[in-house]
């Protein structure tokens, strides 16, 4: 086996961590959360990823770095959904909506590893009926493979009764590396004529809008700083972006595209949606690797999706998991040195 112990919870649950290589690229991944820790590209010697050297980091800070979250990814308003004509209350974590789950997190959970090998890892979750409030037993999948273009990540659901879910990575990615304070120089495309509007508090509305002619309009590769700090109410509820974007066309296609001078990272989905979040309210207090901090706008996430709160609207495909049925998405990050 090709892991290493990663420190202890205060439970007595032992983390590890599990390494994928081939000649282009090292990824360093941990059971605690199924998270990617390091994706390092050899040529250049550079992580993209921000994260952190030992489990009591992961276990102080929130933003949810690198892991694999859900039930439901992102915010659903108040907590309360209708399914098969019951209504939902969810646990609120976040103004009073509920978010990446609930309280407790597929990323704070320790997966259990199926699979391990050379450029293969195969995470599995029982989650329980009832588990922060959500409807029946679901058992997920998370498989994360190293391929020689870059790393893909699918993630399969099983139910046994009706239930809702959407995974996603929470990747926080700085082409120049970890030790960076800033993505505002990176450059961003992405592949959406439209967004999500949010409400005041953060939850994205049914209403999607063209990005023509806003701070939203991404189309044309620019600077993910260039209009972070226009005068517009939706920049203004956030902080800077934190919103869906609906993707052009359907099945697996490109979603966005960041780059800098050395290092292009595309993002490929089968998704609804991707969340641009440019770490807005990242804390700066937990120690990340090599020493350094990690302040606002230090990383960038492209968090592929089902459109937030679409259990509650009709205009977007559900995150529904029928009884006896496994969903499947999947999501590939391609690395190139430029």
């Amino acid at each position: 086996m090709n892991y290493l112990g990663f420190g202890t919870l205060k439970d007595g649950t032992k983390t590890h961590i599990f390494k994928l290589e081939n000649e282009k690229y090292r990824v360093d991944m941990s059971d605690y959360g199924a998270t990617v820790v390091n994706f390092i590209d050899k040529k250049t010697g550079i992580d993209i990823l921000l994260g952190y050297t030992s489990i009591w980091a992961y276990t102080a800070s929130t933003p949810y770095m690198g892991a694999t979250v859900g039930r439901v990814c992102n915010r659903i308003l108040h907590g309360k959904f209708t399914l098969n004509g019951k209504e939902y209350q969810l646990p609120l974590n976040d103004r009073g909506n509920t978010l990446h789950g609930g309280l407790v997190s597929y990323a704070k959970k320790v997966w259990d590893v199926k699979r391990e090998g050379k450029n293969i890892l195969v995470f599995t979750y029982h989650s329980s009926d009832g588990e922060e409030g959500f409807p029946g037993d679901l058992d997920l999948t998370a498989i994360y493979t190293l391929e020689e273009d870059g790393l893909r990540f699918t993630w399969k659901a099983y139910a046994k009764e009706d239930t809702i879910c959407s995974l996603t990575n929470h990747a926080y990615f700085n082409l120049h590396g970890p030790s960076d304070t800033k993505i505002l120089d990176h450059t961003l495309k992405i592949n959406a004529d439209t967004y999500n509007l949010l409400n005041n508090t953060g939850v994205a509305l049914e209403e999607n809008v063209p990005v023509e002619g806003t701070p939203f309009d991404f189309r044309t590769p620019k600077p993910i700083g260039q209009d972070i700090r226009a005068n517009d109410p939706q920049i203004h509820i956030a902080g800077g972006y934190d919103h869906n974007f609906v993707i052009n066309g359907k099945g697996m296609r490109e979603a966005c595209v960041l780059a800098t001078d050395k290092l292009r990272l595309t993002v490929e989905t089968d998704l609804e949606g991707v969340q641009l979040y440019t770490g807005n309210k990242l804390p700066g207090n937990v120690v990340g690797k090599d020493g350094h901090f990690y302040p606002p706008y230090s990383g960038v996430c492209l968090e592929t999706q089902h459109v937030p709160n679409a259990i509650n609207y009709e205009k977007f495909e559900k995150p529904l998991v029928h009884a006896g049925e496994t969903v499947e998405h999947t999501t590939f990050y391609r690395l190139e040195e430029l």
